[in-house]
């Protein structure tokens, strides 16, 4: 009984730990478009291994005051995305348009981020 209840606490210290972090109570401030973006740049990356995304691909800038998306996929991208088959995201071509948004943002003469959203929204 002793290590069961053990056993107990135990478990629920890294699911605390994991709420924690997903809260951002511990000071990593990772926000939901950023969780989201992360979510979809995943399901990119398995639909479309050839695709090459930057470390920075869904790092938010700005802090409190930022009013736009800052990530290389767009919240709103990001639900649509995760839904779609991988079947349906080479037939919409989404993994060459993402590779044509990432050059055009990395350019320093380049459109900012929420142009290349207006576009080319890459979930219609």
């Amino acid at each position: 009984m002793r290590n069961d209840a053990r056993r107990t606490r135990l478990g629920f210290i890294p699911l605390s730990f994991v709420l924690a972090i997903a809260s951002g109570s511990l000071g990593f401030d990772l926000d939901r478009g950023e969780l989201a973006c992360e979510q979809a740049a995943q399901h990119l990356m398995d639909c479309c291994p050839e695709l090459q995304l930057p470390r920075w691909t869904c790092i938010q800038e700005g802090g409190c005051t930022r009013e736009l998306d800052g990530t290389l996929i767009a919240e709103g991208e990001s639900d649509c995305l995760r839904s779609m088959e991988c079947a349906e995201i080479a037939a919409a071509e989404v993994c060459e348009r993402l590779a044509a948004r990432i050059e055009a943002e990395a350019d320093p003469q380049g459109p900012p981020l929420y142009q290349l959203y207006q576009e080319d929204w890459l979930c219609d």
